[in-house]
């Protein structure tokens, strides 16, 4: 294995090391090592501190700021985004990106995962909302809740994994507004099911680091693009899915043509432009 017995500078705040230490330590060999490094200076969830760059810049970021800071040649960050599933625009999704960076080679290795299964969730409330659905839904206590002012967001508690808490919290609210914005802490910390998440993407991670370049032997090789469509089953013609994946080499120009991984070679034609305009 190319980084076996290395150690990897975790850039986090928020114990992400309990879903990515193990599977790097399985799968590279590596060991996982967390310093006190202050990630909020990229963005919060909440809004303090606005996040300046795209989620992958943030994310390379994070990774190198930590590694310079502390003196590691290797580093590993991630980082989360959440709102409209992009292909099921009615539920709540999870997008995590999480990339290695390999000072020395001035290599970066990154994977994505677009998940489903989150508990992402917000309400605007006054002093006689009935909140138990809301909690239910939200997988509360296991998972935290934020509260914040409705009208310029304001943290009043983060963290909440109580209901006395929330009650305290609530009551401190209302002495403020009339109106209280109410949401999941999605620090992975503070939410069981996106730690999940970051532990899917760990594996995926540590898979494509583990994948040499068939042509120049480095790791990273894998998923950069599709191409091409797919036709519809009953008239031929082409539609929104994509035929193929293009596998490519972080360094060298080599890349490889990979068929979907769920097999598919055509689509119904409800998803036809010319059978379902």
């Amino acid at each position: 294995m190319y980084y076996a017995n290395q150690s990897v500078l975790l850039a986090s705040k928020h114990e992400k090391e309990k879903a990515i230490a193990d599977v790097f330590f399985k799968k590279l060999s590596c060991t996982l090592c967390v310093n006190d490094f202050d990630t909020d200076q990229f963005g919060t969830f909440t809004g303090e501190i606005a996040r300046a760059l795209s989620p992958y810049d943030t994310c390379v970021s994070k990774a190198k700021t930590a590694a310079k800071h502390f003196g590691y040649d290797l580093a590993v960050a991630s980082e989360g985004s959440f709102g409209p599933h992009p292909d099921f625009h009615f539920i709540p999704s999870d997008h995590e990106i999480m990339v290695f960076v390999d000072r020395k080679n001035n290599w970066i290795i990154a994977e994505q995962l677009v998940t489903s299964k989150t508990n992402y969730g917000m309400i605007t409330l006054n002093s006689t909302t009935e909140l138990s659905d809301f909690l239910s839904q939200t997988g509360f206590p296991e998972h935290a809740l934020i509260l914040q002012t409705n009208s310029d967001k304001t943290v009043i508690a983060k963290g909440i994994q109580d209901i006395e808490t929330l009650r305290a919290a609530l009551d401190i609210g209302f002495k403020k507004e009339k109106e209280l914005f109410l949401a999941t802490d999605m620090r992975a910390m503070m939410n069981p099911t996106r730690m999940n998440a970051i532990s899917e993407l760990a594996e995926k991670l540590a898979d494509r680091i583990a994948c040499p370049c068939p042509h120049c032997h480095i790791p990273g090789f894998g998923f950069q693009k599709t191409m091409g469509s797919l036709p519809c089953k009953a008239c031929a013609s082409p539609t929104s899915f994509y035929n193929h994946e293009i596998w490519g080499c972080i360094q060298c120009k080599y890349q490889e043509k990979q068929p979907r991984k769920d097999g598919l070679q055509s689509t119904d034609p409800q998803y036809c432009g010319y059978c379902n305009p």
